[in-house]
């Protein structure tokens, strides 16, 4: 796994980063585990702290690099790694993807919820906050309530 360490101009910024650190093991074992799991090629996985509970991420669109900003929380770090590991997948196996949060995106991130055993409460909640609408369409369609 190639890892890359974050820095930022101004470490005292809030919710800025607050030092240099490698991924935790369990991230890098996920995102391992992952790329296994769906046979496609294991990203540089890039890793800084938060000032803030919540987690941030990104993926780029070849597919290569995801992104993680760690807060406090690591239940919401395991989600925002499995969240950037969806995109990463579906960049890498499917041609029409675009990184987009539509229901392509959905469609394939419940299941890895469940695959990989995140609560799902807490991850519907999460994704709700930032993408209700595409949220409550995809997962009623697979037979999930919700109760927001």
């Amino acid at each position: 796994m190639r890892q890359q360490l974050w820095a930022c101009a101004d470490p005292d910024a809030p919710g800025r980063s607050i030092g240099l650190v490698p991924p935790p093991r369990w991230a890098t074992t996920l995102v391992g585990r992952m790329s296994l799991d769906y046979s496609v090629e294991e990203p540089t996985l890039n890793w800084r702290t938060r000032r803030q509970v919540s987690s941030s991420g990104y993926c780029n669109l070849n597919g290569r690099v995801i992104g993680i900003g760690a807060g406090s929380d690591v239940q919401d770090s395991r989600l925002a790694v499995l969240h950037e590991m969806a995109h990463l997948i579906l960049i890498q196996t499917v041609d029409a993807y675009q990184g987009e949060h539509d229901d392509c995106f959905y469609d394939f991130f419940w299941p890895v919820i469940r695959k990989y055993r995140f609560p799902m409460g807490a991850a519907l909640d999460y994704e709700a906050e930032h993408h209700r609408r595409v949220v409550t369409r995809t997962y009623r369609r697979g037979g999930g309530r919700l109760r927001f």
